[in-house]
């Protein structure tokens, strides 16, 4: 029904600049869904999810919710959808690989990465509260984009560091980071 298509978890440069993540490669973080049935899908139906690990790098029991689809948004049949960390504000800074391949683009609306780099992740969607779809990755290389094959993500390519922004970019609306 919903599945987990591309997505790009370790975007180029420092994480932090003076404390705080650079915006233009915060929202260069993100996941790419696809609407695989054969009905259109509430966004407000819809949570995406990713594991959390403590300070011993052991998995959490429980995925955290990191966005939460909004009302009066639809996911057509074979749409797809990307979701950025980072704010709707800042999509004038997306570069042509952050917006090409998806139809429509949200934002956690929050001010910090939210995917794992080290040691990889699990990234998870809910519809209606249940678990619909989950793929993994293991340590990205800078700036690469994942795609899927079977439960995995894996590395196509690193897109070329130097694309210019582009701000022409039809959002949905959007919801702060809420709990289960």
């Amino acid at each position: 029904m919903m599945k987990i298509q591309t997505a790009k978890p370790n975007p180029y440069g420092k994480d932090k600049s003076k404390n705080e993540p650079k915006r233009e490669q915060l929202i260069a973080e993100w996941v790419t869904i696809e609407n695989t049935s054969k009905v259109r899908i509430e966004l407000s139906r819809l949570k995406l999810a990713h594991t959390e690990y403590d300070k011993n790098d052991d998995p959490k029991p429980k995925p955290k919710i990191y966005w939460n689809g909004t009302a009066g948004d639809f996911l057509n049949p074979g749409q797809k959808l990307r979701i950025h960390a980072g704010h709707e504000r800042d999509c004038s800074l997306l570069q042509q690989v952050d917006i090409d391949g998806t139809d429509l683009h949200a934002y956690t609306e929050e001010g910090e990465f939210v995917l794992n780099n080290e040691p990889g992740d699990v990234i998870y969607i809910y519809l209606d509260g249940n678990e619909v779809d989950r793929a993994s990755y293991t340590t990205p290389t800078e700036g690469a984009v994942l795609i899927r094959e079977g439960a995995k993500l894996v590395e196509v390519a690193a897109p070329l560091a130097s694309a210019k922004p582009w701000g022409g970019v039809h959002t949905v609306g959007n919801s702060n980071q809420k709990s289960a």
